[in-house]
């Protein structure tokens, strides 16, 4: 079993090396674009598998994040009653 999950991991981590370096191919052509990298991650989700992929997008720009700050700013200042803070 071992060396299944061995030679598993060697090829996943072959193949994302190639992705870093520009060398990765997928049906004998490049992955050059964003949009096309971001289709692939949604098919690793269609599959159940998780997968991040490095964007164009800032992490700061999400709604996840603006609902972050937003409690942050509430826990920072909790105390100070003439603070108001906008909840969505």
């Amino acid at each position: 079993m071992l060396a299944c999950t061995s030679a598993c991991a060697a090829q996943i981590h072959a193949v994302l090396s190639d992705g870093r370096a520009g060398r990765a191919l997928i049906n004998g052509r490049p992955v050059r674009s964003h949009a096309e990298a971001t289709c692939i991650q949604h098919s690793l989700a269609e599959a159940g598998i998780a997968a991040v992929a490095a964007g164009k997008q800032s992490l700061y720009a999400t709604g996840e994040a603006g609902e972050l700050h937003i409690l942050l700013l509430a826990l920072l200042h909790g105390g100070d009653d003439g603070r108001r803070l906008k909840v969505h």
